[in-house]
């Protein structure tokens, strides 16, 4: 992993991933962690979760498929 990339808008300042560019950034193939490299999202069967090296896991969003189990701002792609 060299460079972390943080979404920003459009006057380049820093902002939070919504729960559809987390899933939309999954599903291209790109490596999203929460946090720091220890926690990555994965995609499941049928949903999305919050995974820890070490096994644990957490959805990634609450029961409305919306309000992240995080921080927007503390979700990040890391480029390969």
């Amino acid at each position: 992993m060299k460079l972390i990339r943080l979404f920003e808008d459009f006057d380049g300042d820093k902002k939070g991933m919504t729960a559809e560019e987390i899933k939309a950034a999954v599903d291209a193939g790109k490596t999203v962690h929460w946090t720091n490299p220890t926690y990555k999202v994965i995609k499941g069967k049928t949903d999305y979760f919050i995974k820890h090296q070490g096994g644990h896991m957490i959805g990634l969003t609450w029961d409305d498929e919306t309000t992240l189990n995080g921080k927007p701002e503390e979700f990040y792609i890391a480029e390969d």
